[in-house]
């Protein structure tokens, strides 16, 4: 007998740790998952419904209610930017050739040198010059240096200007005036006039390198400043 009530005891105390445990876990499942047994279709997460925010703009002044915004936010179109301008190109600017000019032989000057000096050679200075020996250049002679082009044409010879009427002249140097074959200083000599001696001129002249030449009717230039030029 008395082992029995041994053994009710002893279920006694098993029993009562069981019944606090589960006395615990109902109350918990009470407090923490009650909406969840309300509703037994509901899994074991819950997607809460958050109202869109409605934004209330102020109407104006005596509205009754504000006016709501629409909750879309319109789309906005790109604007395509526009094509870079291209940089200008740069023009090739192109090297002025320097025109013919006049110079006036100085003393120790040597047409090589000359020639040398303005991009020539002696030959296309002395053929555009007309000068037939290279080494007859006189102190004070005016000669014209070309540009250097790479094509090198001569000078042409200047035109006769014909006047209305045939001239008379008288000789005005004390040396003497020589004769030339061409209206040039270089040209060949085929003659000479003396002092105060009259000549006939046909009236035809050329202006060549600054000086007036004057035409003999016997043939041959002569210079106009050694001319005390008078009416036939």
């Amino acid at each position: 007998m008395g082992e029995i009530r041994r053994y009710r005891l002893f279920l006694t105390f098993l029993a009562l740790p069981v019944i606090v445990i589960a006395l615990i876990v109902v109350l918990l499942v009470n407090v923490f998952g009650g909406s969840d047994a309300e509703d037994p279709e509901a899994g074991s997460s819950r997607v809460l419904d958050v109202p869109t925010p409605e934004v209330i703009a102020a109407g104006p002044a005596g509205a009754d209610s504000p006016t709501p915004l629409p909750t879309t936010i319109p789309e906005t179109t790109a604007t395509p930017l526009p094509p870079p301008t291209p940089a200008p190109t740069a023009t090739a600017t192109a090297t002025a050739t320097p025109a013919p000019r006049d110079y006036e032989i100085q003393d120790g000057d040597s047409l090589s040198e000359i020639a040398e000096a303005n991009g020539l050679t002696t030959d296309e200075l002395a053929e555009f010059n007309e000068i037939e020996d290279p080494d007859s250049i006189q102190v004070g002679q005016t000669i014209t240096i070309p540009s250097p082009s790479g094509e090198f044409t001569p000078r042409p010879t200047p035109a006769a200007t014909a006047t209305s009427t045939p001239l008379k002249g008288t000789v005005v140097a004390e040396g003497g005036l020589n004769i030339r074959e061409e209206p040039d200083i270089e040209s060949e000599r085929t003659g000479g006039l003396e002092d105060g001696q009259e000549v006939n001129l046909t009236g035809v002249t050329r202006a060549v390198d600054g000086d007036t030449w004057y035409e003999l009717d016997e043939g041959g230039w002569v210079l106009g400043e050694y001319l005390d030029i008078t009416d036939a």
